[in-house]
């Protein structure tokens, strides 16, 4: 008679498994380039546009009234530049070609006031943008909600 021997569970070895690291390596640098996405889609948002108007007053004349200070008036082509928070150049644009004057006498002195248009397309999604027109001072800030009036004053 022939003796059939029987394996004993407890000795036999386990079954070879396929090492895990390749798909959890795997999946990592899928989450990664996920997140990496998502950051900068959150983080540019979508493009914007800003539409607005710069506001010239000057006056001239020979009575004491006509001493107000008087706005520099940077003339039409001149360039607008807006700025992220940061101060980096994130859109430019220019003053419009056909501007509004209008012109009137007021105790001795004549005050003229001359309205630019101005758009600046392609703005990425900031907390706040700075304005920059070439030929005046400084620098004025205008949240995303005023992207569509904003409205620069100068002099008078």
């Amino acid at each position: 008679m022939t003796e059939t021997k029987q394996e004993n569970p407890e000795t036999r070895p386990p079954p070879r498994r396929r090492p895990r690291w390749p798909w959890i390596a795997g999946a990592l640098v899928i989450a990664g380039g996920a997140a990496a996405v998502a950051l900068t889609t959150l983080s540019s948002g979508p493009s914007a546009a800003m539409h607005g108007t710069l506001t010239v007053t000057t006056w001239a004349g020979d009575s004491s009234f006509c001493d107000s200070p008087s706005g520099k008036d940077p003339g039409a082509g001149a360039q607008v530049s807006v700025t992220s928070p940061s101060g980096d150049v994130v859109g430019t644009g220019e003053l419009g070609a056909n501007p509004k004057t209008s012109t009137q006498t007021l105790l001795g002195c004549i005050e003229s006031v001359t309205v630019y248009k101005f758009t600046v397309a392609g703005l990425p999604g900031e907390p706040r943008y700075g304005v920059l027109v070439a030929g005046l001072n400084g620098t004025i800030w205008f949240k995303p909600a005023e992207l569509s009036r904003a409205a620069i004053s100068v002099g008078g």
